[in-house]
C-alpha cells in the first residue's frame, strides 16, 4: 500500500468529516423549524490492503467511508400557541397531506396548519390535509379525504321539545284562584321558560302555580299572545273581558231609578248602599261598592267559559223607542268568530250611525241624547233602549267574553223608560288579554311533599307508576307561532315538584333547542376530531384528522418542505385516526426540532479535530514523499 495508501487514506477522512459537518450545520440551520429530526452521521471503514509479513498475512485500513445519516424520529417538545389550527402529534404518527398539483401522498410532522379560500386545511405549501369526513351523526366515512371547512356555513334552528323544571313549591301557601287576565296576583308561583320554535326565534312560556288546596295545586302555562295566530285561543277585536269598571245610577230625568236584583225588588227609597249589597249578593264573583248616597261602582272578576263557538246569532233592537229591527249575523265554518265591529255594522246597515265600535266597547246610540254602552258582548240578556229581551247575545259567540255585572236578572229601572243591564251614562274599562293559556291541570301531593298524581286538563291522571311520569305535554297545535314557524310544535316538561314548607323556588331549568348560528370557532381535540362551534353555542364535528405510522422512519423519503414520501425502504403507511396507535394531536401546539444546539455544538469540535488530525496525516505523507524524492539528490 505505501505512502499513497496513507495518503488516500487521510483524504477519505477529509471527505467523511466533511460530511459530517454538513450534517452538523443542517442541524443547526433546522433548530426552530417544527417538526425537524435531527440528523446523525454514520461511518463505516473501507475495504482493507492485505500485506504479507514474517508473521504472516495481516490486513492495513485505507480510510473511513460515510455508512448512512440517520434521522433521530425520537418525540421533540411541545410549544404553545395561539392559533387552534397549530397542531402537533405526541407519538409515532404523521400528518397525511396531498399534494395538489400531482395528487401524491406526502407525510409531515409539521402541524401549521390553516385554512385556504375555499376552506381547505392546508399547510403553509398548499398541500391539503386528509382526514375523515363527519358523516352527522357521531359517525366518520371510512376512506380518508380532503379536509374542507365551510367557514360560511350556518346551522338552521332547532324547535325545543323538551324542558325540565325542578322546583319546590311552598306548602304554606295560601289558595289562590286562577286568573288569565290578572295572573301575578292570581297565582302563587311563576317561573318562565325560554323555548325555540322551528325558525330559532326564541319565545316565552310561563307557568304559574296556584294553590287550590291542602298538597293539591294548578298549573297554567301561558305564552304572550302577540306570539300566537291561533283563532281558537287568541281573542278578537270585540271579544274582551271586563277589568273593573264604573255603573252610575243617576237615573232618568232626576229620577231615582229602581233596582230588582234577582226578582228582589229595592224601592227607590233604597240608598246605594242597599243596592250595592244586593248586587254582591246576587253574584260572587262581583264587588259592589256604595261612592255615595246616589252612587255606586261594579268590578266584575267572573269568568267565562271559552267552550264553543256559535255560527249564527240574531236579536231584536229596539233603536228609537217605538219599531223592533232584527239583527241577524252568520259565519261559516272556519271563519273567525263575531266581533264587536260586525255587531255595529249589521245595527248600522239598518239605522246609519246608531252603533260604533271602539277600544273593545260597542256604543248603541238611544233616544233623547242618551248612550246605552255595551262593554261584554256575552250575557243573554244585555238590552238596548227597549223591553228585556231585546238584545241577546249568547255568550258563547266570543271566545274570552265574560259577564259585565252579574247575571240577567239584575235590572236597573227608571220612571220613564226600562233599561236593562245599563242606565244611561253607563260605562266599563275594557282590558284585552295579554296572554294565551296553551296548557293546564292539576298537582297531587303525598304527605312528605312528594309529587303523586298529575292530571293535565282534557287528559287522563298519571302517577309515579306510569311510563310518562312527571311528564306533562303541550299539545301540537296550542303553540300556533304568528311567525311562519312549525304551528305543529310540542313540548313535554318534566316537573320535578316537591311541597315543602320553604320558600317556593327554581332549583333548575333547562330547555333544550337552539337558534340559528354562524361558525365561528374551529377546535381539535387529543382524537383529532375537528369541531365547528357556532353563534349560538352548536358544537358540530366537522372531520377527523388522518395519520400514518411507517414499519422503518429512517427508510423514509425527504422531500423537503417538511415533507417525506413512503418508500420500499420505509413500508407502505398505515393510515388511521388518532388514539389508534398512532399518536394523539395536542392543539393551539407546534412539536419543535429534536436539534439539541450544546449536543452539536460538542459534535462539530469533534468533527472539526478528526478533519484537522485527517489533514495532518496527508501533510505528514507529505513530507516523507519529499523525502524520498531528496534521496535522489
Amino acid at each position: 500500500m505505501g505512502l499513497g495508501g496513507a495518503m488516500n487514506s487521510g483524504v477519505s477522512g477529509l471527505q467523511s468529516f466533511s460530511n459530517a459537518m454538513s450534517v452538523i450545520g443542517n442541524n443547526l440551520a433546522n433548530t426552530n423549524t417544527s417538526g425537524f429530526k435531527a440528523s446523525r452521521t454514520l461511518f463505516s471503514d473501507l475495504m482493507p490492503d492485505t500485506v504479507s509479513g514474517s508473521g504472516g498475512s495481516s490486513q492495513i485500513g485505507r480510510g473511513s467511508n460515510l455508512s448512512v445519516v440517520d434521522d433521530i424520529f425520537k418525540q421533540g417538545s411541545i410549544e404553545s400557541t395561539s392559533s387552534n389550527l397549530d397542531l402537533a402529534i405526541e407519538g409515532s404518527g404523521f400528518f397525511m397531506v396531498r399534494n395538489p398539483e400531482n395528487q401524491t401522498e406526502n407525510f409531515t410532522r409539521a402541524g401549521t396548519f390553516r385554512l385556504d379560500e375555499q376552506g381547505n386545511l392546508t399547510n403553509p405549501e398548499g398541500y391539503i390535509v386528509q382526514g375523515y369526513a363527519s358523516n352527522g351523526d357521531g359517525t366518520f366515512e371510512d376512506l380518508p379525504g380532503d379536509i374542507q371547512i365551510n367557514t360560511r356555513s350556518f346551522v338552521p334552528g332547532k324547535a325545543s321539545s323538551d324542558v325540565s323544571l325542578t322546583t319546590n313549591l311552598d306548602a304554606q301557601d295560601t289558595t289562590k284562584a286562577w286568573d288569565l287576565y290578572n295572573p301575578t296576583l292570581s297565582s302563587n308561583f311563576a317561573t318562565t321558560s325560554e323555548v325555540y320554535d322551528s325558525l330559532g326565534n326564541t319565545h316565552l312560556i310561563s307557568t304559574y302555580f296556584n294553590k287550590i288546596g291542602d298538597r293539591a295545586w294548578e298549573y297554567h302555562q301561558t305564552v304572550p299572545a302577540a306570539d300566537i295566530d291561533n283563532a281558537s285561543a287568541n281573542p278578537t277585536d270585540g271579544a274582551a273581558r271586563i277589568r273593573g269598571g264604573e255603573i252610575t245610577a243617576d237615573g232618568l230625568d232626576g229620577a231615582v231609578p229602581d233596582l230588582t236584583v234577582n226578582g228582589n225588588a229595592i224601592t227607590e227609597d233604597a240608598d246605594a248602599a242597599l243596592i250595592a249589597e244586593a248586587i254582591e249578593d246576587a253574584d260572587s264573583n262581583v264587588t259592589a261598592t256604595a261612592t255615595n248616597a246616589r252612587e255606586f261602582s261594579i268590578d266584575s272578576n267572573a269568568l267565562a267559559s271559552p267552550d264553543g263557538l256559535a255560527s249564527e246569532f240574531s236579536f231584536t233592537l229596539n233603536i228609537d223607542g217605538s219599531t223592533d229591527t232584527d239583527i241577524e249575523l252568520t259565519r261559516a265554518d272556519g271563519e273567525p268568530e263575531f266581533t264587536g265591529q260586525d255587531i255595529a255594522n249589521a245595527i248600522n246597515a239598518e239605522h246609519s250611525g246608531a252603533a260604533s265600535f271602539s277600544s273593545g266597547v260597542l256604543t248603541i246610540n238611544g233616544i233623547d241624547g242618551h248612550n246605552i254602552v255595551i262593554s261584554a258582548l256575552d250575557s243573554d240578556n244585555i238590552n238596548a233602549h227597549g223591553s228585556e229581551e231585546d238584545v241577546g247575545i249568547p255568550e258563547e259567540t266570543f271566545r274570552g267574553s265574560v259577564e259585565l255585572i252579574s247575571d240577567e236578572d239584575i235590572t236597573l229601572g227608571g220612571d220613564n223608560e226600562a233599561y236593562t243591564g245599563f242606565t244611561d251614562n253607563a260605562s266599563a274599562t275594557v282590558a284585552e288579554p295579554t296572554m294565551v293559556e296553551v296548557a293546564s291541570g292539576q298537582f297531587q301531593f303525598d304527605y312528605q311533599g312528594l309529587l303523586s298524581q298529575i292530571t293535565p286538563e282534557g287528559g287522563a291522571t298519571i302517577t309515579p307508576e306510569d311510563a310518562t311520569w312527571p311528564n306533562v305535554t303541550i299539545p301540537e297545535g296550542n303553540l300556533d307561532w304568528n311567525n311562519g314557524a312549525d304551528t305543529e310544535q310540542s313540548l313535554e316538561y318534566d316537573m320535578n315538584l316537591t311541597q315543602f314548607a320553604t320558600d317556593s323556588k327554581v332549583v333548575t331549568q333547562e330547555a333544550n333547542g337552539y337558534s340559528s348560528g354562524y361558525l365561528t370557532d374551529l377546535t381539535v381535540d387529543t382524537e383529532g376530531t375537528i369541531s365547528a362551534t357556532y353563534s349560538n353555542g352548536e358544537v358540530r364535528d366537522m372531520a377527523r384528522l388522518a395519520l400514518g405510522k411507517f414499519a422503518n422512519n429512517n427508510g423514509l423519503e425527504k422531500l423537503g418542505k417538511n415533507l417525506y414520501q413512503a418508500t420500499n425502504a420505509s413500508g407502505p403507511a398505515d393510515i388511521g385516526m388518532p388514539g389508534s396507535g398512532v399518536g394523539k394531536i395536542f392543539s393551539n401546539s407546534l412539536e419543535q426540532s429534536t436539534v439539541d444546539i450544546a449536543e452539536e455544538f460538542t459534535k462539530m469540535i469533534t468533527t472539526q479535530r478528526s478533519f484537522q488530525a485527517n489533514s495532518k496525516t496527508i501533510t505528514t505523507t507529505d513530507e516523507m514523499l519529499n523525502e524520498v524524492i531528496n534521496m535522489k539528490r
